[in-house]
């Protein structure tokens, strides 16, 4: 058994390009960012662009940057003013409200049918829960959430408790 850690993403929108990211933490010093942001060294775990750099545009100059952090406070710290700054510039910044993964062979959360356990067989349905596609539902009037068993609602359900 591992224990996962606690973290915190925010979204930092219109960060400078130029800004250096990784996505492994034992490679990137956060110091910087955390120092003029007035928040204790460590917070900062990794950031990540949102969109690959490769995909930007040729003379793109900002980008959108997730931030996440280890440490609560630090994070309410950058929500409460609302900014961070980035290579000398403030810029706004959100919590981040990314849907969860949902496989739509099984219907359940944290992976995509690429990396789902059922590679071969028959999907199930989103709707229904049932052995078929969604495409090839016959009840649609029938509802049965997968992830949490429920009846009352549909697997893509926003107000289903596992989402």
């Amino acid at each position: 058994a591992v224990v996962k850690l606690k973290t915190f993403t925010l979204l930092v929108k219109f960060a400078p390009t130029h800004y250096r990211v990784t996505d492994d933490s034992a490679f990137t010093d956060h110091s910087e960012a955390e120092l003029i942001n007035s928040i204790p060294t460590g917070s900062i775990l990794k950031t990540q662009w949102v969109k690959r750099p490769e995909r930007r545009s040729p003379h793109q100059q900002s980008a959108h940057l997730l931030v996440t952090f280890i440490d609560a406070d630090a994070a309410n710290v950058i929500l409460q003013r609302g900014s961070m700054v980035i290579c000398s510039k403030s810029c706004p910044a959100e919590k981040d409200l990314s849907e969860p993964l949902r496989c739509l062979r099984c219907q359940k959360y944290g992976h995509m049918p690429k990396t789902c356990q059922r590679q071969h067989g028959v999907s199930t349905c989103g709707r229904c829960g049932e052995g078929h596609d969604i495409k090839e539902c016959e009840n649609p009037d029938k509802r049965c959430c997968v992830s949490c068993a429920s009846d009352e609602h549909s697997s893509n359900d926003r107000a289903c408790p596992s989402f």
